[in-house]
């Protein structure tokens, strides 16, 4: 059971660090994001004016999803404008895509939106 666990958590730590270079890489100036040492999740935090869980429907039709901060918070200010990602339940290729996506649906909410 332990080298099974040790090739889990090098492929989870690998996926975690194309997911934190994809978002280095393509995310707009002003989102800010964890750098998780361990766990399957990030937090990403977008300005104070954005709603995740507004964002989250044009994320659905870019046809990715991701769990606006509202659904773990009841009072801190920051799940409104926070989102918390998984990288360990998609092949590298399709965290990049699903980074790319999420950057589209953002733009699209603030052209919308803001």
């Amino acid at each position: 059971i332990n080298d099974h666990i040790k090739v889990i958590r090098a492929e989870y730590k690998h996926r975690r660090n194309i997911m934190l270079d994809a978002l280095e890489e393509c995310m707009p100036e002003g989102i800010r994001w964890t750098h998780p040492s361990g766990g399957l999740f990030l937090w990403v935090f977008f300005p104070k004016n954005v709603n995740t869980t507004k964002l989250l429907d044009y994320a659905v039709e870019e046809k990715i999803a991701f769990v606006p901060g509202e659904q773990f918070f009841t009072e801190d200010e920051r799940r409104t404008y926070m989102m918390r990602l998984n990288f360990s339940n998609a092949e590298p290729d399709l965290i990049i895509e699903g980074v790319q996506r999420l950057v589209r649906a953002y733009e699209k909410y603030i052209k919308e939106c803001l």
